[in-house]
């Protein structure tokens, strides 16, 4: 019932998705968190490696609030390469074999705490109303919030769905 709590202050997704040669990778770690007050990615998650992949091309991802984007002076697929040179994940200049960037708009909840107590009440309300139903992505606990979160929070339920079937 969204007449009954106030809206959720949200923030736009940037999120670049890019093919890097493994060879060029210069850090193996599956995620980085940066800062949010840069022009960097605030979460940079290499797919390949979390899943245990070696392959010769690594999927990584390059997540951004959106309000930083205008700041940058070259397209996002190009900003997100040079974000990964800039922070020593990858060298060289055949790198990057394909990206691809997305924008989510007001995609992901902010963390503050009128956000926290609004998502409460409604994460209240739709258990009372739809015990059944898990909740996945926004309506999920207060604090998964990024859309590798989300992924693995879909994941789980369709696991959990497809064990009970």
């Amino acid at each position: 019932d969204e007449d009954r709590t106030p809206p959720l202050e949200r923030a736009s997704v940037t999120l670049a998705s890019i093919l890097v040669r493994r060879e060029a990778l210069r850090t193996m770690a599956t995620t980085l968190l940066v800062p949010q007050d840069t022009s960097l990615p605030f979460r940079v998650t290499n797919q390949s490696m979390a899943a245990g992949d070696l392959g010769p091309i690594s999927r990584v991802s390059c997540e951004w609030n959106s309000a930083f984007l205008p700041d940058l002076a070259v397209p996002p697929a190009e900003a997100a390469t040079q974000a990964l040179q800039a922070m020593n994940i990858i060298t060289g200049d055949r790198a990057v074999t394909d990206a691809r960037v997305d924008v989510f708009r007001d995609a992901l909840v902010l963390p503050t705490s009128a956000n926290r107590d609004v998502v409460t009440a409604r994460t209240r309300m739709l258990a009372q109303r739809f015990p059944a139903v898990p909740c996945i992505g926004p309506a999920a606990p207060f604090g998964a919030s990024s859309l590798n979160d989300q992924i693995i929070q879909g994941l789980k339920v369709a696991k959990e769905l497809e064990t009970a079937a």
